[in-house]
């Protein structure tokens, strides 16, 4: 469990920086701690998206609604859990 400063979000998120929607990312990021986990499985990375779901909160409540961002999402940044799309990204 860790909290992100404004220094490391930006460090995790890079490829987002400077694009609209991330300060509010930056702010949700920062806002509270966060649990990391590493899962170590074959084809981990689509297992993984397939259980939380839809980024947009919205979508998984319709798409997935067993997933951890229906449940647990509030909208599409404040959506529960972060999930890479690719072993090679965060």
């Amino acid at each position: 469990m860790s909290k992100f400063s404004a220094q490391t979000a930006a460090g995790f998120y890079a490829e987002h920086v400077g694009k609209a929607f991330y300060p509010n990312l930056s702010n949700a990021m920062t806002s509270d701690v966060c649990i990391g986990l590493e899962l170590v499985a074959k084809e981990a990375v689509t297992k993984w998206r397939e259980v939380i779901g839809p980024t947009n909160t919205a979508v998984a409540k319709t798409q997935a609604p067993g997933s951890f961002r229906a449940k647990f999402g509030v909208d599409g940044t404040l959506n529960a859990v972060h999930g890479s799309d690719s072993s090679s990204s965060y």
